[in-house]
């Protein structure tokens, strides 16, 4: 398996969990007492933090190099998919939507390395195709309400 594939995939995952949160959040709702405000702010703590994290992660992803960034990412991406399954509160989304947005950070590691294995003619369609793992998004806003009505 390529490296293009295996960081593709990684971005679909990162992605999906990313922003699991949103369309579960009418689930959520049901069974957390909180009050519009707390949603929104829940919502867009993940989005704050992939966003901002990018940087970092990026940088990080230099120095380390993409496979530990990646590993350890999904490492730490298990505990907010844990604490969004056992939240009661609305402080427990929040902090799940913390860890949810080095989710989303994952992009730049993948940005960052992918050019490495691919000549100068082939890097845009590299990063082309890494891209597609934005799809995440998409899979997740589908399937989360579906598999959580189930």
């Amino acid at each position: 398996v390529s490296q293009l594939t295996l960081q593709t995939l990684s971005l679909v995952a990162g992605f999906m969990a990313w922003s699991i949160i949103s369309p579960l959040m009418p689930f959520i709702s049901q069974d957390v007492d909180i009050s519009p405000g707390q949603i929104s702010v829940i919502l867009a703590i993940p989005v704050i933090l992939g966003s901002v994290l990018r940087v970092p992660f990026g940088y990080l992803t230099n120095i380390v190099g993409a496979k530990w960034v990646f590993f350890w990412s999904f490492i730490v991406l298990l505990l907010p998919i844990f604490l969004l399954g056992q939240a009661q509160s609305p402080g427990m989304l929040m902090l799940s939507g913390f860890f949810l947005g080095i989710c989303g950070a994952i992009f730049s590691v993948g940005v960052t390395s992918v050019p490495k294995y691919f000549s100068k003619d082939k890097v845009g369609l590299a990063n082309g195709i890494y891209g597609v793992g934005n799809i995440g998004t998409a899979v997740s806003s589908f399937c989360a309400p579906v598999l959580a009505g189930a």
